[in-house]
């Protein structure tokens, strides 16, 4: 890997980006690939130390490379070449990366085929094909009223709007209430996709330290005080890498520090339904400051590309609207038919009801198999009784990197993420990784889980597991 750029009249930072771009982009520099560091770029390249400081930090803010305190500046591995979503696991492999909505297919299938003949019956299914009666009426927004409701946020929240999945959704909330150069502040590790979102809005991650109990509050009031976000983003149930869902305690303490530096809070979840006992949002504790994005797919499945976002404020509301007509035109009509009727009494009570229980009764089997891993050599397993995944740390065993510990599990053919994917900040990443247990069947599954547990058990040596 030669960064080198052109002798014209071009700005050097820009022509700096640019070549950094090409490199990532071409597989020169490889995901978790070091950059050279920057006073040694900048003698090389003959251009100041605030040209490279000033490209280093733009490639940063697109997500293409992340700054460790004390290690440099290396080339993310949430990203592909394109610098925009994990890569897919090869053929063959056993995917314990890819967090998707874990299937049940004993319950899904005779549920779906007794849900499309309940819309023939009604009528409803001419409806669901039909783009211009739908998007007119307020099935949308009367079926996010019943989600809101199912998640503890009543129907009577002031505004609601509906989005096709809470990707969209959240990118929808970001680039309308930010402005390029603002800050957005995040928990130090998080969902990957706020990467993503942040480039596309031009606005700059800053992440907040986590401990066992969610966000860190003293950590927050400094990052207020010295950054002053727009926004604060957090997951504050079964939270996407850790598991950890906060005390309503630490919910009020959060909401203190971000009242108390105006800071509005975008609350996003995708398991609160499945949470057990149920957990009071954000929303519920602080309706004026919290924008909530509840996404309806990753609890019902079924391919259900839904999401509800309630918010105080008409004006940034009708302002995410104006979004996601950018974003996504509108949310698919026949996945609204779909909800409205999971959430209709059929006689016999809620199918949303059979979905749930059936899901969480298939995670908790889940996540029993995968405690196995706990304490393998010395490895720290975090879970939840119905969460999609679990987060393993590797501090104290024999691997000191889990880029090292991802690499050895691919070449056995087991995709697992590492820390760095979901890392915001410039402290260092964690030595972790996160393994999601919704792909896989149960013997891919136990076969995988066999695979890390040898992995993790291999002794401490002379030398370090790099």
């Amino acid at each position: 890997m030669t960064i080198s750029i052109p002798n014209d009249d071009q700005p050097r930072t820009d022509a700096l980006i640019q070549a950094i771009e090409r490199e990532i982009r071409s597989g020169a520099l490889a995901p978790g690939d070091k950059l050279p560091s920057q006073r040694a770029l900048a003698h090389r390249l003959k251009v100041s130390l605030g040209t490279v400081s000033r490209a280093y930090a733009d490639v940063e803010r697109r997500g293409l490379v992340v700054g460790e305190v004390g290690r440099g500046t290396f080339v993310c591995r949430a990203t592909t070449r394109a610098g925009l979503v994990p890569s897919p696991a090869a053929a063959g492999d056993i995917d314990l990366g890819a967090n998707v909505t874990i299937a049940i297919p004993d319950v899904t299938g005779p549920l779906v085929r007794s849900l499309f003949e309940r819309l023939e019956k009604t009528g409803r299914i001419t409806e669901a094909f039909d783009t211009a009666t739908a998007a007119s009426d307020g099935i949308a927004i009367d079926v996010a009223r019943r989600w809101l409701s199912r998640i503890s946020i009543e129907r009577e929240a002031p505004v609601v709007t509906v989005a096709p999945g809470f990707h969209p959704a959240l990118l929808a909330v970001v680039t309308a209430l930010t402005s390029p150069g603002d800050v957005i502040a995040a928990e130090s590790v998080a969902y990957t996709g706020l990467s993503a979102i942040a480039r596309i809005a031009g606005t700059r991650l800053e992440g907040v330290a986590v401990d066992d109990g969610g966000l860190v509050c003293d950590d927050l009031a400094a990052v207020c005080a010295n950054t002053r976000p727009r926004l604060l983003i957090v997951q504050p149930t079964h939270h996407s890498p850790t598991t950890t869902t906060w005390s309503e305690a630490r919910r009020r303490e959060v909401l203190e520090v971000a009242a108390r530096h105006d800071v509005l809070v975008v609350e996003f979840d995708e398991d609160m339904a499945l949470h057990d006992p149920p957990v009071r949002p954000l929303a519920t504790l602080a309706p004026e400051r919290v924008v909530c994005v509840a996404d309806v797919g990753r609890a019902l499945g079924l391919g259900l590309r839904v999401c509800a976002v309630t918010i105080e404020d008409r004006a940034h509301r009708d302002a995410i609207d104006r979004a996601l007509l950018d974003v996504a035109w509108m949310t698919p009509t026949l996945a609204v038919a779909w909800t409205d009727a999971l959430l209709t009494d059929d006689g016999s009570g809620l199918p949303a009801n059979t979905l749930i229980d059936a899901r969480k009764a298939a995670l908790a089997d889940r996540q029993a198999r995968a405690a196995r891993l706990d304490g393998v050599g010395n490895a720290r397993l975090t879970g939840a009784p119905h969460a999609h995944h679990v987060w393993i740390d590797l501090a104290e065993t024999s691997w000191t990197r889990s880029e090292a510990f991802v690499a050895a599990a691919g070449e056995r053919h087991v995709v697992v993420s590492e820390a760095h994917a979901f890392h915001i900040g410039r402290r260092p990443a964690p030595n972790a990784i996160r393994l999601a247990l919704g792909p896989p069947d149960d013997e891919q599954l136990d076969e995988a889980l066999t695979t890390l547990a040898e992995l993790l058990a291999r002794p401490r040596t002379g030398r370090t597991m790099l």
